[in-house]
C-alpha cells in the first residue's frame, strides 16, 4: 500500500484555486439573477408573500452585507489571514439562516446548478479550512 504525501504547497494551490472558482460562480450567480426569463419573472411576481415589507427590506440589506462579508472573507482566506477563516464560517453560517427565511421563489435551471456549484465548493473550502495541514497557516503569525 503506497501512501500519498501531499506537501503544504500543493494544499495552498489548490485551495486558491478553490477560493477563485467561487468567486466566479459567485459572479456568476449574482449577474445571472439579472438574465432571468419573463416568464420566471412572472412566477415569482404571482407568489403571494404575506411578509410586511418591511421584512423584505430587512432581508435584502441583510443579504447584501451577507454577499459583501462573503466576498471579503474570500480575499482574506487566499491571503491565508485568520480573521478570514473566522468570517468565512460566520458568513456561511448565517447565509444559511438567512435563506431559511426568503420563503419561496422560482429561478432558472442553470441557477440551480450554479447554486449546487457554489454549496459544493463552500464546503471543499471548509474541509481545507478545517481538516487539511492547510488549517495551521491561517494560525502563523504575519
Amino acid at each position: 500500500m503506497t501512501k500519498i504525501i501531499i506537501s503544504i504547497l500543493e494544499y495552498k494551490k489548490i485551495f486558491k484555486k478553490l477560493i477563485l472558482l467561487d468567486v466566479l460562480v459567485g459572479f456568476l450567480i449574482v449577474i445571472s439573477y439579472f438574465f432571468q426569463s419573463e416568464k420566471v419573472l412572472n412566477l415569482n411576481s404571482t407568489i403571494e408573500d404575506n411578509n410586511p415589507i418591511i421584512f423584505d427590506w430587512v432581508l435584502l440589506i441583510l443579504l447584501i452585507i451577507i454577499v459583501i462579508s462573503y466576498f471579503i472573507s474570500l480575499i482574506l482566506l487566499y491571503r491565508f489571514n485568520k480573521y478570514g477563516k473566522k468570517l468565512y464560517l460566520v458568513t456561511f453560517v448565517v447565509g444559511i439562516i438567512i435563506s431559511l427565511f426568503t420563503g419561496p421563489s422560482f429561478y432558472e435551471s442553470y441557477l440551480d446548478v450554479l447554486g449546487g456549484l457554489s454549496s459544493s465548493i463552500s464546503g471543499g473550502i471548509l474541509v481545507f479550512l478545517y481538516y487539511t495541514p492547510l488549517s495551521r497557516e491561517f494560525n502563523k503569525k504575519k
